[in-house]
């Protein structure tokens, strides 16, 4: 709830307030030229805080984190490219000067509009992407990397165009110190995240067994540095290796903060991925993290993990956890993969399990068990009263919600990460 009501004070009560105060200090306005002022502002602060909210700092993620705000990010971003060719358009129909920070602006806004367009895969840019590439793969750390350094630069030449249009200088306090100093520290923030990747220590990888299409990675723990993350959390890893790239990929936690070293686990399903199977002992990288909220909260009521395919390795991750620090109540945990090979670290996790956990593995090539209403019955006694933590592909993902929805299970029940539309 205090997520939500964050975004809606930066991205709604905040820019409408600004909204406010500037018209009253108008002499007179029509129609036309206040809705032109209203999205000019909106989009003044919309493009900061898509900076700030997906800024990567494990503080700033605990409090808007990315899966939550990724929708948000894409369609209010489109809101942003619309306000700022309305603006443009506004500007030319009544006869305004627009100088060059004004038609940088444009330029960058189009630019950004036509690589997000083919970068990110919505369903409001499947059918052009489909029909621009053809079949062509396009290199996505590339677009993303050009993503994330064009809308730096966008919010700066923003920036420099509101001054230069006066917008900021009002006699309203609010209106003319707070829209000064918000870009400002923005950006301070933006760059402290960009410099504080070169202080990450480095991990070399120790051990890179292949279970299937996934990857298990062992790195080396840091001697001298302290854990970050929790277990449940995932960690963007750069690979320090000349060939590889230097763009952050996302992957779950494997270990917990207690173990020996640091394992994460990883799928190929692309390129990227694939091409981490044949990674070496000594690799060498920078894992920043952790990030995250899918951390069970044991105290409140039961709790149910659920996990399928590569979503079992967060869940994993929890169940190491419980075994250093042992819980005083009992959690119940379901795991379901399509074959045996892909249960990671089986006889580990049933040594781990104990009376505190009671540990349900369904194989569906040996078993052909599904998620349904009631199979969770039969092993969950209220159902309706207890707390549920599911990793998942967005399919299994929503038969699991459905299933659950029958057994009376509330949405606020339920705690999941999304990445994907």
């Amino acid at each position: 709830m205090m997520h939500y009501l964050l975004l809606a004070i930066i991205y709604l009560i905040i820019p409408v307030l600004h909204f406010v105060s500037f018209l009253f200090e108008l002499p007179f306005f029509g129609i036309a030229e206040g809705v032109n002022y209203g999205i000019a502002i909106m989009a003044f602060y919309t493009i900061f805080n898509h900076l700030l909210i997906t800024v990567k700092l494990p503080l700033f993620q605990s409090i808007f984190p990315y899966d939550k705000n990724i929708k948000l990010h894409a369609f209010s971003g489109i809101f942003v490219l619309t306000a700022v060719f309305y603006h443009a358009i506004f500007k030319i129909l009544v006869g305004k000067y627009i100088n060059l920070i004004s038609w940088s602006l444009l330029f960058l806004t189009f630019l950004l509009l036509s690589l997000s367009a083919l970068w990110i895969d919505t369903p409001m840019t499947r059918a052009f992407r489909k029909k621009v590439l053809k079949g062509k793969q396009l290199s996505y750390d590339l677009l993303k990397s050009i993503h994330a350094y064009l809308f730096p630069v966008m919010g700066i030449f923003l920036y420099l165009h509101i001054l230069d249009a006066g917008l900021l200088d009002t006699a309203n306090a609010f209106s003319s110190g707070y829209a000064r100093i918000f870009p400002i520290v923005v950006l301070l923030v933006v760059l402290f995240s960009k410099f504080r990747k070169y202080f990450l220590p480095l991990v070399t990888l120790t051990d890179n067994r292949q279970v299937g299409d996934i990857s298990i990675l062992t790195f080396t723990k840091p001697k001298h540095r302290k854990n970050t993350y929790k277990a449940g959390q995932f960690g963007y890893i750069q690979w320090c290796q000349k060939g590889i790239g230097k763009e952050e990929h996302p992957f779950s936690y494997l270990s917990c903060p207690s173990d020996e070293s640091i394992m994460l686990g990883v799928k190929g399903s692309g390129d990227f991925t694939r091409k981490i199977a044949t990674f070496t002992k000594g690799y060498q990288a920078k894992i920043n993290g952790g990030f995250g909220n899918f951390i069970p909260n044991y105290a409140a009521r039961q709790v149910v993990l659920i996990g399928s395919g590569i979503g079992i390795v967060p869940i994993i991750s929890l169940i190491r956890q419980m075994k250093a620090n042992p819980l005083s109540q009992k959690v119940i945990c379901f795991l379901s993969v399509m074959t045996r090979e892909e249960l990671l670290l089986e006889k580990e996790l049933f040594a781990l399990q104990d009376s505190n956990l009671e540990l349900h593995c369904l194989i569906f090539q040996e078993d052909k068990i599904l998620y349904t209403a009631e199979f969770f019955k039969t092993y969950v006694k209220e159902p309706d009263l207890a707390t549920y933590y599911i990793c998942s592909s967005p399919n299994v993902r929503n038969i699991v919600l459905r299933e659950l929805e029958k057994l009376e299970v509330s949405a606020r029940q339920c705690h999941y990460e999304a990445f994907s539309y």
